[in-house]
């Protein structure tokens, strides 16, 4: 009899990766994640302009136009109507530097938010690539918006997932047959990119890392909280103090709200 497919995607592994615990009450306990937290809101609302901005270039928009549209656009939308007014200007110098690095290199963008999926062995593993570039009629690079402070934090984990389902998965028709660049740009770091490059060894190391960390959730019972400085961060910081450390006193300076 065939062993059960196991579902897994670049953000659960990479939550596991980050923070067993956190993975536990997002998996797991299936917690709902708070929505109000300012670096998340600051965040998924310039991932949404930079999508909607991205797509006017696509339909060959003017640069700077395009952007003002984006941006409005989405400052008024449902998801964020009423939640971003105390932090678009620490947002709008992000935008800016997105603006001022097409319009001194421009991109050529053939994706946004496309979905990417592969099987390897018992495992399907699915994603979600913010941008895909022509680069030439040979490349193509794929593009993970971040809006970490460093870039001390980031792995090549999420960018390989998506190389692999590039090149092997859902847009092998498409893009099998090319070279792949991948890059985290940092939208907090004047659009900075953060290159990998993946040789075919380094491909399998990634899909052995998928497997010995689905084999690792399988087994983990206690699902160890990590102990960064990203804690005070996460969706789950309050709890997950309340559980492993008994009271929590709010007037700690190290909790940002």
């Amino acid at each position: 009899m065939e062993s059960e497919i196991i579902h897994t995607s670049a953000s659960r592994l990479s939550s596991y990766k980050q923070c067993p615990r956190k993975y536990y009450y997002r998996y797991i306990k299936k917690l709902p994640a708070l929505d109000h937290w300012p670096h998340l809101i600051k965040g998924n609302f310039a991932h949404a302009v930079l999508e909607c901005w991205v797509s006017r270039l696509m339909d060959k928009e003017e640069p700077r136009a395009a952007m003002i549209a984006a941006y409005e656009d989405t400052k008024v939308s449902i998801e964020f109507k009423g939640k971003v007014e105390k932090f678009l200007e620490e947002i709008k110098p992000w935008l800016k530097q997105a603006l001022l690095a097409y319009e001194t290199k421009h991109f050529n963008p053939a994706l946004i938010e496309e979905k990417v999926a592969f099987k390897y062995r018992k495992i399907e593993v699915t994603g979600r690539i913010d941008r895909i570039d022509n680069i030439d009629s040979r490349k193509i690079k794929i593009i993970d918006y971040k809006t970490s402070k460093s870039s001390n934090y980031l792995t090549p984990l999420q960018l390989g997932i998506y190389n692999i389902g590039v090149k092997y998965g859902s847009l092998k028709e498409l893009y099998g047959q090319k070279d792949v660049e991948t890059a985290y740009v940092l939208l907090r770091h004047e659009m900075k990119e953060v290159p990998y490059s993946f040789s075919e060894e380094q491909l399998e190391e990634i899909l052995g890392q998928i497997e010995e960390t689905i084999d690792t959730i399988g087994a983990d019972k206690t699902w160890e909280p990590c102990t960064s400085q990203l804690c005070q961060f996460c969706d789950y910081f309050i709890i997950c103090t309340q559980e492993t450390k008994g009271s929590f006193d709010l007037s700690d300076d190290s909790f940002d709200f």
